[in-house]
């Protein structure tokens, strides 16, 4: 439990599955199934720069966890989310909730994401409150409902959010296309 005391937000590495699990394992879910998720997201996709793992620490250990990552999807209906960037699964321990991390983890996940878009998405459902807090007051939109999510079916309550960054710089056009 918090007694209000400092953590510290760091990149996520392939050593800290074991401590990730307790975040990221679904209800229901067997956390050898996670593990082999983690494992493939750090061997292939954040390697390829499809995925980021972020976490908050304290001297007792993880508190929190969250992710942004690149998802394909076809946009075919009012049930489907479009391909971009989306930023995934907060998740702080209770006791460590209410006292910023949720918020330091986002920022440093849209810091990210700035040198990589200029959208970001975001969906949850209609009764996460909490959640639709924190990511207006970061510039996010509703934009849809009824949606599906990544890892998730269609729900009639779940969101669709996004958010114009303005921090983002494309690079310059290659010099063939500049002459």
């Amino acid at each position: 439990m918090s007694d209000g005391g400092s953590y510290r937000v760091r990149l996520a590495t392939a050593a800290d599955i074991p401590a990730m699990l307790e975040f990221q394992t679904p209800p229901g879910s067997e956390p050898q199934a996670t593990a082999d998720r983690l494992a493939h997201d750090f061997a292939v996709r954040v390697p390829a720069d499809q995925t980021f793992l972020v976490l908050a620490e304290v001297a007792e250990g993880v508190v929190a966890v969250a992710r942004a990552s690149w998802i394909e999807r076809p946009f075919s209906g009012p049930d489907r989310i479009p391909t971009g960037w989306y930023l995934q699964g907060v998740r702080v321990a209770e006791g460590w909730r209410r006292l910023g991390i949720g918020r330091a983890l986002t920022k440093r996940r849209l810091e990210w994401l700035d040198k990589r878009t200029d959208t970001v998405l975001y969906t949850t459902t209609a009764a996460n409150r909490p959640s639709i807090a924190l990511h207006r007051s970061f510039g996010f939109e509703q934009v849809a409902t009824g949606v599906d999510a990544p890892a998730a079916p269609p729900r009639a309550d779940r969101l669709l959010f996004r958010c114009q960054r303005r921090g983002f710089e494309r690079p310059p056009p290659p010099p063939e296309i500049l002459s």
